[in-house]
């Protein structure tokens, strides 16, 4: 769903779930976030814009019929949230929508003797968030560890060290 909702926005617009990340990137990496969208023709206009909401209509149907229609183990990278975001805007709830991102992907994909659940024996690739992404899904966006391959990694420093201006700290 978000590679073609990114591939029908306003080709001046930050893509799609980028809106908080890309303000912080180094110029050269914001001036190639802006590109790449589609120039919709205004005769198209009407009928690609209600497009991405017929997708996220099929996917709450989809989801309604027990068909998890999330492709593959889910590889976290930066648009995978949004992605997430946009099942939840589907009327999936956010607990499902994580079901569908871990669980179901590791037994769609044949891999869920190691993965998809975080249980003794299992490899143990995760992240930490600084929310409850089971009430609100946008949590997601709020890594505050990363857990990959037995290994601990600070996302904070690795933005400092690509020259990704710090997050600013919200007042609690």
């Amino acid at each position: 769903m978000s590679a073609f909702e990114r591939l029908l926005r306003d080709p001046s617009a930050i893509t799609p779930g980028l809106e908080e990340i890309v303000p912080r990137f180094p110029p050269q990496i914001r001036r190639a976030m802006l590109s790449g969208a589609l120039e919709i023709p205004p005769d198209k206009a009407g009928s690609l814009s209600r497009s991405v909401p017929g997708d996220v209509a099929l996917t709450q149907g989809n989801s309604r019929r027990g068909c998890d229609d999330y492709p593959g183990p889910m590889r976290w990278r930066v648009t995978a949230p949004h992605e997430l975001e946009l099942y939840a805007r589907a009327g999936i709830a956010p607990s499902e929508v994580l079901r569908m991102a871990t669980l179901a992907s590791a037994l769609v994909m044949g891999v869920d003797k190691d993965r998809g659940v975080i249980a003794p024996g299992k490899l143990a690739d995760m992240i930490l968030v600084d929310g409850d992404p089971t009430q609100n899904i946008r949590d997601l966006d709020k890594i505050t560890t990363v857990i990959k391959g037995g290994k601990v990694y600070d996302p904070a420093a690795i933005e400092k060290a690509l020259g990704i201006a710090p997050r600013e700290s919200t007042p609690q």
